[in-house]
């Protein structure tokens, strides 16, 4: 699942950039094998985004231009970084607004959410 950049991919020096919503979804696995049930999906869901908070403070979203391309942005997440999973599915606590300014102009194509530490918890290809 990418992380859907609203208004367009292109990201400019000193803009502000907000992130409105992302939820991290574990599917059931509709005929794979094994296919898991509700509570294995949040568990799943929950022990990922619950990385995000490891450390000592808030986790990071960096936006770049790609997997190790140019930083265009870091965006303190809240702490905790994400709701508890509900049907496999963590949503992103944007509540408080999170946002940053970009020190840096490019074309955002990957995403990384890290924890305070700098550890990569997960990341992936941004969806315009």
């Amino acid at each position: 699942m990418g992380l859907t950049i609203t208004g367009g991919t292109t990201i400019t020096t000193g803009e502000t950039v907000s992130i409105t919503s992302y939820s991290l979804t574990v599917p059931a696995g509709s005929g794979s094998n094994p296919v898991l049930g509700t509570t294995a999906r949040n568990a799943a869901a929950n022990g990922i985004v619950d990385l995000v908070d490891a450390g000592a403070g808030a986790g990071v979203l960096r936006l770049k231009t790609s997997s190790g391309g140019t930083t265009l942005v870091d965006i303190a997440l809240n702490d905790p970084a994400f709701d508890a999973s509900a049907s496999g599915a963590a949503a992103l606590d944007v509540s408080p607004a999170v946002s940053g300014v970009a020190s840096a102009t490019g074309v955002c194509a990957y995403y990384e959410f890290r924890d305070s530490d700098g550890n990569v918890i997960m990341s992936g290809t941004t969806v315009a």
